[in-house]
């Protein structure tokens, strides 16, 4: 009896224990966790003593303190008895008088996630919630979105906001934390190095909103390439060394320790400035629409009366004709006199013309010429 009493003490302590190591762990004071997909730091003091990582695929080389794949050589990290039993990393009994987890600022640029608020309805210089808070954990791999406003296009000078969104990778946790001393400082560098390479593409002089709107903006895009390229070493002609070319710039990978993995235009707008102008615009030109609708009202009414004239015209020219086939002795000037009375009187409107059936069938109904017209001498 007494040796199951001692075995459930022991065991209820060791819970009790393991119960309050997950707590200060949870709480970086002795131990630690490290979620997977990112790293943490121990520290002396402030200086770096070892770079907890968890990133599946890939390891820290505890040499030159790159993150490399599983595949490439080097000095991984030893895992303590803990970390394999419950993953859970052990810092120091003597906490925080000797080793400790080192907290840093951290960049956590996001989209807006509001239920109530559709976040594409709105303009895209709102879509992005901006946050620096303090952290002592660093994601390996994070989406972060980059907002370029009042970008003015080359051809036709229309300015427009678009959302850059960059797949980042940190391949040297060192340098961000503690030469950057947090991912506030890197990401303004990049941000700046993106919105330039944006600015640049898009004040190409052949630019312009319609060439801008059909243009791929996708990850194999050349907005894309351009933006992929921040990557690389930027080399520059060293005049003074005699127009040798030497490497200023470095490339963000190495500069920074982080990599672009890829790059894409996420949205455009026009920017407000730009959206009042074309919304101007096309107000001027609903106004234009509406005065040419009515000038071509105007230009058609002409038309139809001149070609009821011209219509008028043609049947006075068949009366004539039948007239004289019929035997009249007309002249010019009788004609012009039958002409200017019929127009006057009305009776010049088409089939039923008075005119036409006098000529046709001689008076009939009432209706007597106001003009003495002579047959030929042979028809009387």
């Amino acid at each position: 009896m007494d040796i199951v009493f001692l075995v459930c003490c022991v065991a209820l302590l060791v819970i009790s224990l393991l119960a309050l190591l997950y707590r200060v762990a949870k709480a970086d004071m002795h131990a630690t966790y490290v979620e997977t997909g990112g790293f943490k730091f121990k520290v002396l003091g402030e200086t770096l003593v070892e770079i907890i990582d968890n990133v599946e695929g890939y390891y820290i080389d505890q040499n030159d303190r790159r993150l490399k794949k599983d595949d490439e050589l080097g000095k991984r990290r030893p895992k303590g008895f803990l970390e394999k039993l419950l993953g859970m990393v052990w810092i120091s009994l003597i906490w925080p008088l000797r080793e400790s987890i080192h907290s840093f600022r951290v960049v956590a640029d996001r989209i807006k996630n509001d239920p109530d608020i559709n976040v594409n309805t709105l303009p895209t210089r709102e879509q992005i919630r901006f946050e620096i808070r303090k952290t002592t954990y660093l994601r390996a791999r994070f989406i972060h979105p980059v907002l370029v406003t009042d970008v003015e296009l080359g051809k036709d000078r229309w300015k427009v906001d678009l959302m850059v969104k960059l797949d980042m990778m940190v391949v040297k946790p060192a340098v961000v934390v503690f030469d950057y001393k947090g991912t506030v400082a890197v990401m303004e560098q990049i941000d700046a190095s993106v919105r330039a390479a944006v600015i640049d593409k898009c004040n190409d002089e052949g630019m312009d909103y319609t060439k801008f709107l059909s243009e791929n903006k996708g990850a194999n895009s050349p907005f894309a390439k351009l933006i992929m390229d921040l990557n690389k070493p930027r080399p520059t002609i060293n005049v003074e060394a005699g127009g040798d070319s030497e490497i200023l710039f470095k490339g963000i990978k190495e500069h920074f320790g982080v990599e672009i993995k890829a790059a894409w235009i996420e949205s455009v707008d026009l920017s407000p400035e730009q959206k009042d102008l074309d919304d101007a615009t096309r107000a001027v030109a609903q106004e234009k629409l509406l005065a040419d609708a009515e000038t071509e009202k105007a230009r058609g009414k002409k038309a139809m009366a001149k070609a009821i004239l011209e219509g008028q015209a043609e049947g006075l020219v068949s009366i004539a004709e039948k007239m004289k086939e019929k035997g009249f002795n007309i002249s010019n000037e009788q004609m012009g006199r039958i002409i200017f009375e019929q127009v006057r009187t009305g009776n010049l409107a088409g089939a039923n013309s008075k005119l036409t059936t006098y000529v046709e069938g001689g008076s009939h109904g009432g209706v007597v010429p106001t003009i003495n017209v002579n047959q030929k001498e042979e028809n009387r």
